[in-house]
């Protein structure tokens, strides 16, 4: 083992260092560059009175970066889908132009202006006013005390008439920045950029025997492109292959190799095809492991080649009905490389009970035995034969099986995704991404799980489950106990505020209350006095109630929506032109889906009962999360005690009539200002604890000792999904029960982040490079 040590540290890792860019050889046309920190930047404002709203793009600083879309605006949207071709991006309008670049991906590069000339874009957007407007673009700084801002201005209608607007800055209606850091801590390695028929090579030492491994990150830059990695002894070549590339960074499957034991030089390079490319993370160096550690090798014992097909001979009771599906995907790895024709290479799957969840060993003792792999239980089998293929290297025209003695299991055992994708292709795509990533559980938040009773969404979520059961994941359902569903069938179920209105009724024409999206339910209804307070009018025989619209959509509710009015009645005892004093209550959560229902209103502990009902019937035995969103803020005691109570009626009415559904209940949310409460909790069975920051292991302690199963949640950020895995193996290690980690995936479609011991590497559809994990 130490001798595997020693030959290890003669060929090179990852390519990190400046002397170790420097030892590439570039040829054709290549360069350095360096991928930029983009982030998104999101602005909400009210337009009050004004027609018209400026939006301003300025750097601050140093130069910034700016990419579209900016959107969001009802009437001619902002946009940055620029045209390369393009000096001025209209309409946008600049008082200096020669600041202003348009780069050769559409994207903008702003620098600050000289003298008094304002820096930046500048475009004038009618806007309707007394309403909810949003923004949002992505924005770029590198230095450490650079600014990228976006900001709304109010306008005038004689400026957007005259447009008198000089650049002038003014109090802004919203505004937001991102804040640059230095290059080398938020960027980490430089990547390559290779036009047509560019080539980077490296010369590595050579080692007698030893095997080599080399790979990269890459994307296409435009159109069809490809990428060939090869390794070369002497001048010969020893293994070559070619890779078509897409537009999105993705991991290269590596090239691994056996170098000859007499080879005096030994050279690696990655080459274009005939389109340009981006290759970042680059790597030449030990084989690398599932869990990025580098595999050991025995310098002692010969190869064994590998004459014709690989077969995984797989006992039945480890993997099940997985097994099939899961050695085909992963064999076709396994023998990339391997000859067509001959023998099968027989290679056995056996269950080994002594070993830890998950957790596998691998026995190839060279020579002319080919390995053995012993697993725990299907993930341990699927983790073995992953590292199974590092074991297969190239030699000139042979397929070469290492001797070797490894075992593993991941830091973190339970690994979940929560996505908000609707049912559909990508999600299904999606799925494959987080399986091939083994996460095993899939936390869908969605408002799906509250409309079951629709025959589409039924149909949908059917399809759902039996691609995550043909992928050997469980989806755990996240039913909202706040706006979705609950608030779209039943609008009138919100929580409100209460307003008192004077409002003078003339003949029997209806006036209109100040405040838009009444609420009228058999708890709320609107109570007219006359105006001294002393006489109740009745509704129907003094008043009638003019309905307006009140409705939770895809925006929440609509500030603006058509209000309410109240009308004196001919024969009631309200005098023509009287002033009434109206109280009555409106929902003031406006132009937001972060809405609360009103706990004190029957009809929602029903609409959730039938929303678990429909749930049992269609998930059978199955873990439900309960999100309690704004419930989870409330600051009134007699809130606090609804909001107990309605969690202890579900569980105990869940215990009784589906005994196969485990409510789950994120107890975080009920820690502040709930911490009196927390005894009570334990009458929830299996509540959940899941943790933001994942700090405290005092209060992991505190928390399993009440029965609490703890999970850490964080943000698809490569660094916290580090700290965080590294964290769980730590509590685990000290005896705590950690349940593992959850990652909150951005957007509409999931990030794939591979836990491993303590670190985490990015890949999938949005590959950032601006997280090395």
């Amino acid at each position: 083992m130490l001798a595997a040590l020693l030959m290890l540290c003669l060929v090179p890792g990852d390519l990190e260092t400046a002397a170790d860019r420097e030892r590439l050889v570039l040829d054709g046309s290549a360069q350095w560059f360096t991928p930029l920190p983009w982030e998104r930047m999101d602005v909400g404002f009210n337009t009050g009175q004004h027609l018209g709203v400026i939006v301003r793009l300025m750097p601050q600083g140093g130069p910034c970066w700016f990419r579209g879309p900016l959107g969001g605006l009802p009437v001619d949207n902002p946009s940055l889908a620029l045209d390369p071709l393009s000096e001025r991006p209209e309409p946008w309008m600049a008082l200096d132009w020669a600041a202003v670049d348009v780069l050769d991906d559409g994207s903008l590069r702003l620098s600050p202006t000289t003298g008094d000339v304002p820096p930046g874009l500048a475009q004038l957007v009618p806007v309707p006013a007394l309403t909810g407007q949003r923004v949002s673009i992505w924005a770029a700084a590198l230095g450490r005390d650079d600014r990228a801002i976006l900001e709304v201005l109010p306008a005038t209608d004689d400026e957007v008439i005259a447009g008198r607007w000089s650049g002038e800055p003014r109090q802004p209606l919203a505004s937001a920045f991102v804040e640059g850091q230095a290059i080398d801590e938020v960027l980490g390695s430089h990547a390559l950029r290779l036009s047509s028929g560019g080539s980077a090579t490296l010369s590595v030492s050579p080692s007698e025997g030893h095997a080599l491994q080399v790979g990269c990150l890459a994307r296409a830059s435009s159109g069809r492109a490809s990428l060939t990695l090869s390794v070369r002894a002497d001048g010969h070549t020893v293994a070559a292959r070619r890779i078509a590339l897409r537009s999105r960074w993705a991991p290269v499957p590596p090239l691994r190799v056996l170098v000859p034991r007499d080879a005096e030089e030994v050279t690696v390079s990655w080459e274009t095809g005939p389109a340009p490319i981006a290759i970042d993370g680059l790597y030449a160096g030990p084989l690398r492991g599932r869990f990025l550690g580098q595999i050991p090798v025995s310098p002692d014992a010969e190869p064994v080649e590998i004459g014709g097909p690989l077969r995984v001979s797989v006992d039945q009771s480890i993997m099940g009905s997985l097994a099939e599906a899961r050695v085909r995907s992963v064999g076709q790895e396994v023998i990339r490389g391997a000859p067509l024709e001959g023998e099968f290479a027989r290679i056995s799957l056996e269950p080994d009970p002594s070993l830890p969840p998950q957790a596998y060993r691998i026995e190839a003792p060279g020579g002319a035995e080919l390995p053995r792999l012993f697993a725990a239980d299907r993930l341990g089998a699927a983790y073995a034969l992953d590292d199974l293929q590092g074991l297969v290297v190239r030699q000139e025209a042979r397929s070469l099986m290492l001797p070797s003695d490894m075992a593993g299991q991941p830091a973190v055992a339970l690994r979940g995704a929560v996505i908000g994708t609707e049912p559909g292709p990508e999600l299904r795509e999606d799925l494959r991404t987080l399986s091939d990533g083994r996460f095993t559980h899939l936390v869908s938040s969605t408002h799906r799980w509250g409309r079951l009773d629709d025959p589409e969404v039924a149909r949908d979520t059917a399809d759902l489950l039996e691609a995550a059961a043909g992928l050997d994941m469980t989806v755990v359902a996240e039913l909202r106990l706040w706006g979705g569903s609950l608030l779209t069938d039943e609008p009138m179920l919100a929580s409100t505020a209460t307003a008192e209105e004077r409002v003078h009724l003339r003949e029997l024409r209806p006036t209109l209350l100040a405040h838009a999206n009444t609420v009228v339910t058999e708890i709320k209804r609107p109570v007219v006095t006359s105006e001294d307070g002393e006489t109740v009018f009745v509704e129907g025989e003094d008043y009638t109630l003019t309905p307006g619209i009140t409705a939770f959509g895809a925006d929440g509710y609509d500030a603006s929506a058509p209000r309410w009015g109240i009308a004196r009645t001919e024969m009631g005892g309200i005098p023509d032109g009287a002033t009434v004093l109206v109280t009555h209550h409106y929902v003031t959560a406006t132009g937001t889906r972060w809405v609360a229902p009103d706990l004190a209103e029957p009809a929602v502990r029903d609409a959730l009962v039938d929303d678990l009902e429909r749930l049992s019937a269609t998930l059978g035995d199955a873990r439900v999360v309960l999100d309690l969103g704004p419930l989870a803020e409330v600051n009134s005691e007699a809130e606090r005690e609804r909001l107990i109570g309605l969690l202890r009626s579900l569980a105990i009415l869940v215990q009784e009539q589906w005994p196969g559904l485990t409510p789950v209940v994120p107890s975080s949310a009920l820690r502040t200002p709930l911490t009196e409460a927390l005894p009570d909790l334990r009458m929830i069975p299996l509540t959940c604890e899941i943790i933001h920051r994942g700090d405290d292991p005092l209060e992991i302690g505190a928390l399993t000792v009440r029965g609490h199963r703890v999970h850490v949640s964080v943000p698809a950020d490569a660094p916290a999904v580090a700290r965080a895995a590294g964290r769980v193996q730590e509590w685990r290690e000290a005896g705590l029960p950690v349940g593992g980690v959850i990652v909150q995936m951005p957007g509409d479609r999931p990030m794939m982040v591979e836990l491993a011991a303590g670190r985490a590497a990015w890949r999938g559809a949005d590959f950032d490079p601006t997280h090395p994990g």
